[in-house]
């Protein structure tokens, strides 16, 4: 257990995946967590919001975008840590998600400091979460600008000191140069929460599952073939065609990835 330290964290959308590993260490050490979004707070973390100073170039060249939005990030959280460091912040470790480009200068204003650098995923035309689906067939152009996002995680991969992956699959994404790098940690599950219970019963507008017939669920960010909702609702036909009294629950928002 990691006691009496100073630890900084930074996730544009607090706590992230960060949660269990915050309130794990919140009791014992000093944290301060750098992020976006403030309305949520935890006991014992000073939250510090930051916002990029403007928005992207307006038609830049698209394969840019992400990676000036990212470059807006990096400086705004970068801005914070130089005012901690001017007021006599020197933290032990600093811990940050790297998708958004926040941790990429984190090594310039702290550089003998550890960071601790979480990474999610690794852009890729085969293989991932592009190209699978013949009804949405990869385009040459799709691949030069995957290519082109993947600079901003390449720029974090080299800059920090280690880095954690929730899976092996993700950890296995990223380029082998680099895979000595990025360990594989799983965030963990709140058994607590997420339990069975002897009795289970939920009523969803004013429906009651008990578990008494077949239950099926789909769960997703937004409800896009993306993330493969269209296959869902074919075997969704299929599944209430061979079961009638099969439950079927949703859940999922409107927008696109």
């Amino acid at each position: 257990m990691i006691k009496n330290k100073r630890l900084i964290f930074i996730h544009q959308n607090f706590p992230g995946q960060f949660l269990h590993l915050c309130r794990e260490l919140a009791p014992h050490n000093k944290i301060t967590f750098i992020t976006k979004n403030t309305p949520n707070r935890l006991p014992n973390i000073e939250l510090i919001a930051y916002q990029p100073h403007r928005k992207t170039t307006p038609n830049i060249h698209p394969y840019l975008t992400t990676i000036e939005d990212g470059i807006l990030h990096g400086q705004a959280v970068a801005r914070i840590l130089l005012q901690l460091k001017n007021s006599g912040v020197k933290p032990d470790l600093i811990i940050g998600h790297c998708g958004w480009g926040e941790t990429q200068f984190v090594k310039d204003i702290f550089p003998d400091v550890p960071l601790l650098s979480y990474f999610e995923f690794f852009y890729s035309a085969t293989g991932a979460d592009v190209g699978f689906d013949k009804e949405f067939p990869s385009s040459d152009e799709l691949k030069f600008h995957l290519r082109s996002r993947n600079q901003l995680l390449l720029s974090c991969l080299e800059a920090t000191d280690r880095g954690i992956s929730p899976t092996w699959w993700q950890q296995s994404r990223f380029p082998e140069a680099y895979s000595a790098k990025v360990s594989v940690i799983h965030d963990g599950v709140d058994t607590a929460v997420l339990r069975a219970t002897e009795k289970p019963s939920v009523t969803l507008n004013g429906i009651t599952f008990d578990g008494t017939v077949p239950l099926v669920t789909f769960v997703a960010r937004n409800l896009e073939p993306y993330r493969g909702f269209h296959v869902f609702m074919r075997a969704a036909e299929r599944i209430l065609k061979k079961h009638p009294t099969a439950q079927i629950v949703i859940v999922g928002g409107d927008g696109v990835s």
